[in-house]
């Protein structure tokens, strides 16, 4: 068996082990992540909540300019997107906003290679460990920045694959996200260990995974014609 398969056997037995303790522990929350980018003035928060069943990522961000030191101004567009990761098939959920319609996609979420490291450190009072992802979503062939390797802090002690941005599949929470070659960085800022209620984000027109990782290229008339057949349906 090479190292890299072994690697891959390792890591999914990990992840199987830990997802058993977060039944076992019946482990809920939510928590709390603040994007930055350094030196830009960029700053906004999204969430994720858990269960031991799955997690859902949310990401609410508005039309908004942000002003650098130097007076340059750096743009955010409008997104609307939730993320639903079932830890147990590993199915994902996506829904994101086109215009002003919902749309879902259902998929089998893309493994990512992590190379789990010896290196660790604190975050919130919680022990954390490096992971490195030399590949990973935000590397494609549209990516508007050379974001270069994924660097991950996950909390060894909280069991849950999951994290921002649609990054998952460590033995823990991911408590931050990095780049080697990119500014911007999610940080957790508040974990709250609550009972929480998850509602699945399956409204609006079904479309497909490559679809909905290009939702510009939805063609607008098809989806609001989709949208009114749906909505008379109801």
């Amino acid at each position: 068996m090479s190292y890299v398969k072994f690697f891959a056997t390792l890591l999914s037995i990990q992840m199987l082990s830990f997802e058993g303790k977060a039944q076992k522990n019946n482990i809920q929350g939510a928590v709390t992540y603040t994007y930055i980018m350094k030196n830009m003035g960029v700053k906004a928060d999204y969430s994720l909540l858990f269960t031991e069943f799955g997690g859902l990522y949310n990401l609410y961000q508005e039309d908004k300019t942000f002003k650098t030191s130097e007076g340059y101004e750096f743009y955010l567009h409008k997104r609307h997107l939730q993320w639903y990761l079932n830890f147990k098939t590993r199915e994902v959920i996506h829904q994101e906003r086109v215009g002003d319609k919902d749309v879902f996609a259902v998929y089998a979420a893309d493994p990512i290679d992590w190379e789990i490291q010896e290196e660790t450190g604190t975050i919130l009072g919680y022990k954390v460990q490096k992971a490195i992802a030399k590949k990973h979503h935000f590397l494609t062939a549209k990516s508007t920045f050379p974001y270069g390797d994924a660097v991950a802090w996950f909390a060894v002690d909280i069991p849950v694959p999951m994290g921002p941005e649609r990054f998952w599949g460590l033995p823990g929470l991911i408590l931050q996200i990095k780049f080697t070659n990119f500014v911007g960085e999610y940080t957790a800022t508040h974990i709250h260990f609550q009972k929480v209620d998850i509602a699945i984000p399956n409204t609006g027109v079904k479309v497909t995974k490559e679809q909905i990782l290009e939702r510009n290229k939805i063609d607008k008339k098809w989806l609001k014609k989709a949208s009114d057949l749906l909505n008379n349906d109801n």
